[in-house]
């Protein structure tokens, strides 16, 4: 047993016991069939009354007019250029905390010749050209 074990022993029992703090819905309240308060503390029917309440029925009859004119749909955005996004990767504070991809901004920098060619749906564009507007 070394040290580092005592220790660790020691925050487990002094850390409360419980739920360890995941998120919980409390009891709801709804009107029932007949009108009365009913109080929903089930699981199920707490997100019964959550699909219930964000995802209502479709109406019966459409307000959209039958032969609507939808305007035209928006022109496809720019290619961007190798270039651009190791030019933002550049600007980018090296040493800032990471991001929620938990990649650090020097990482990326220093492999940017190596990612950038190999980049997969923009995902990098958009979390370099993020950090850099921030």
């Amino acid at each position: 047993m070394t040290a580092n074990d005592i220790w660790t022993a020691n925050k487990y029992l002094k850390e409360p016991t419980g739920d360890g703090g995941r998120p919980r819905i409390p009891t709801l309240r709804t009107k029932g069939e007949n009108g009365a308060d009913v109080k929903v503390t089930d699981n199920e029917q707490k997100a019964n009354l959550f699909a219930k309440t964000f995802f209502p029925p479709p109406p019966i009859v459409s307000s959209v007019p039958k032969l609507y004119n939808y305007p035209s749909p928006l022109p496809e955005p720019p290619q961007i250029s190798e270039e651009q996004i190791l030019r933002q990767i550049a600007r980018l504070s090296p040493y800032k905390a990471p991001g929620p991809d938990e990649i650090p901004n020097v990482v990326l920098q220093k492999c940017a010749d190596l990612i950038v060619p190999h980049r997969k749906g923009g995902l990098l564009i958009i979390r370099a050209s993020a950090e850099v507007n921030n």
